[in-house]
């Protein structure tokens, strides 16, 4: 794909080990950006950093001293900050009633606290006309069987999102919407036999696209219009909302397509990253 310009902007891409996150880590440095990643899995981050030419910053969000950190060494890396991504997020799938304690607090401290006190610790540092970008979910206000818990997180972050406008109206908070994507690690967290439980279910409320996005080609379009906002200083985009083309799947026999700029292929037997 044709590259995107981020000539002499200042990127954090927060979650960028796999998925979205490392796909617009890439894309901002092939289009000029200097960049910095975070994410928890160190060897799969540094391997990002290596390719983009960038600052690897290994940490967890669920660790508050962790995201205090993000924060100082993006700043003191980049000299500054024009772009923030937040990809981070982790799925588990369980019923409401079954998800315990421990979950509970891993999904609010990763998905929620996380990404806010970084964004806290970042603001008074941040340049003029930057943009804090948080990539959302579609089932929030639309909850699916066993994904209740991430959509409640998604929710608050939602929410969280619309004080910061509130109270912080000389900066921009841009809401990103993703739908169902293949290449992404929004499977990572599942159980295999609960999800297999659910399918039917799913299946009945229409939880499933017959298009998934492409993980490369969406981040591609997410880049390029954060990349275009940067160079509008003056426009506010509070919501980005990314969809495949298409209807739901509706037989456990149906194999959806994955949609590209170069057309659409069927997905392979069995490929993660859906997204619900």
């Amino acid at each position: 794909m044709p590259q995107t310009d981020f000539t002499g902007q200042r990127v954090l891409v927060v979650g960028a080990s796999s998925g979205i996150g490392r796909s617009i880590a890439l894309t901002a440095a092939a289009g000029g950006a200097r960049v910095a990643v975070a994410a928890r899995r160190r060897d799969l981050l540094q391997t990002v950093a290596n390719q983009a030419g960038g600052l690897a910053v290994p940490a967890d969000l669920a660790d508050p001293d962790d995201c205090a950190r993000i924060a100082e060494q993006a700043l003191a890396g980049l000299g500054g900050i024009d772009l923030v991504v937040h990809c981070a997020a982790v799925s588990p799938i369980t019923p409401i009633t079954k998800t315990t304690a421990p979950v509970w607090q891993r999904l609010f401290a990763t998905n929620v606290v996380g990404p806010l006190l970084v964004t806290s610790h970042l603001l008074p540092e941040l340049s003029p006309g930057s943009v804090t970008a948080f990539v959302s979910s579609r089932s929030v206000g639309r909850p699916y069987h066993g994904v209740g818990a991430y959509s409640a997180s998604k929710a608050a972050l939602d929410q969280a999102l619309l004080s910061l406008r509130l109270e912080h109206p000389r900066h921009r908070f841009t809401r990103v919407e993703v739908g169902d994507t293949a290449g992404t690690d929004f499977n990572r967290d599942f159980d295999l036999d609960t999800r297999k439980e659910l399918l039917p279910l799913w299946l009945a409320h229409g939880a499933l696209s017959e298009t998934l996005l492409d993980c490369d080609d969406v981040s591609e379009l997410i880049s390029a219009s954060l990349a275009q906002l940067l160079d509008r200083p003056g426009i506010s985009a509070n919501n980005l909302v990314f969809h495949g083309a298409g209807g739901i799947i509706t037989s456990p026999d149906q194999r959806p397509t994955v949609a590209t700029h170069q057309g659409r292929r069927h997905a392979r037997a069995g490929a993660g990253g859906q997204q619900v």
